[in-house]
């Protein structure tokens, strides 16, 4: 079969897209990527996936000239996409949201292409709300989700990360990475573009932590913020392993045994599937999304939830030290495995669309 997988250039969209990506490729099926990329097509043609971009953009609801703009650009990407659909002749399409996917799934449905969309967070964006009608199913990442769709249209598959590393040590990691062992190690980073709050926050709480507990960092700052971030470790005299970004990221959340984070979808299902303890800080500025995932771990004892607005040094060192108390494997992670853990969430998105009559 000749699969479609629209999608946008988030990290939140492209990681689990390439994960079916590949599935896909593996059962025999050929895969073509299609929306907008970024600065992640690269990595889409690394894996020798053929990739189409349109010219469709977001509009940030700042101007009419935006709005025009946006409006004309959607009526572009849809011809794009009818003429672009009419010559590769997909047998299905699995959108992964963004607006980058509304012009190819919203013009395949037309054309009697079975679609089935995937919906990495607890609830739908807006471009997957616009899409539901038509939309056979929808892949959902969290039972949560269910509430938001009509009866029945929804299959529980999880969401799709990367495969956990386990041919080194976490004491082999550590070393490759230039860090210690025996000390408290500290994962932090706001997304594959990385936060400047999370950064700023963190750097001034990293004083009020190290003065309790002997600790080390991983820090992945984002490219914007990598010089000025890298400068203010010399001043704390802690090993640290800091990155504009990194494409290891299963290695590093093994060194780790604390995890500061958004809480995006696929870094929820990460620290899930790696049981790392994680103090997520939701993105504030995506309609709430973000609240909404962290909500599904905030209930148990091993996470906690940091709200923009009430973070600051004090509030984050106290949110560190709460979860030092924490023994390693201490919480009932069959709990969480049970509410979240989806092994095979890849696999169960590349079946429930092949399944397709």
């Amino acid at each position: 079969m000749k699969m479609l997988l629209a999608t946008g250039g988030s990290g939140g969209h492209i990681y689990p897209a390439l994960r079916v990506a590949e599935e896909l490729k593996a059962a025999g099926h050929e895969v073509i990527f299609a929306g907008k990329f970024g600065a992640f097509k690269p990595v889409i043609q690394e894996k020798n996936f053929r990739v189409f971009e349109t010219v469709v953009s977001g509009w940030s609801g700042r101007s009419l000239f935006g709005l025009g703009r946006c409006g004309y650009l959607l009526i572009r990407s849809l011809f794009q996409a009818k003429e672009f659909l009419r010559c590769i002749k997909a047998d299905r399409i699995i959108g992964f949201g963004s607006y980058a996917s509304f012009p190819f799934v919203f013009m395949g449905s037309f054309s009697g292409i079975p679609v089935l969309l995937h919906e990495q967070n607890v609830r739908p964006g807006k471009a997957n709300c616009c899409l539901i009608p038509f939309a056979r199913k929808v892949a959902i990442s969290f039972k949560a989700s269910e509430a938001y769709f009509p009866t029945g249209k929804t299959v529980l598959t999880g969401c799709p990360c990367q495969t956990p590393d386990r041919t080194l040590s976490r004491e082999e990691l550590q070393e490759r990475f230039q860090l210690e062992t025996g000390r408290l190690t500290i994962l932090v980073f706001g997304g594959s573009q990385g936060s400047r709050t999370v950064n700023q926050v963190f750097l001034d709480s990293i004083s009020l932590v190290k003065d309790q507990r002997a600790i080390q960092v991983i820090h992945l700052t984002g490219p914007s913020d990598y010089e000025w971030v890298k400068a203010r470790y010399q001043a704390f005299s802690i090993p640290c392993y800091v990155q504009p970004f990194s494409k290891e990221i299963m290695k590093l959340y093994s060194c780790a045994d604390l995890v500061i984070c958004r809480a995006g979808a696929v870094t929820i299902t990460e620290i899930v599937t790696l049981q790392k303890k994680a103090i997520m800080i939701p993105y504030p500025h995506a309609d709430g999304h973000q609240n909404e995932n962290a909500g599904q771990l905030a209930e148990f004892p091993m996470f906690r939830k940091l709200e923009e607005r009430e973070l600051n040094a004090r509030s984050l060192a106290d949110a560190v030290i709460a979860l030092t108390q924490i023994p390693v494997g201490g919480g009932d992670w069959k709990k969480v495995e049970e509410k979240l853990f989806f092994p095979n969430a890849a696999q169960r998105i590349a079946q429930a669309a092949v399944a397709f009559l």
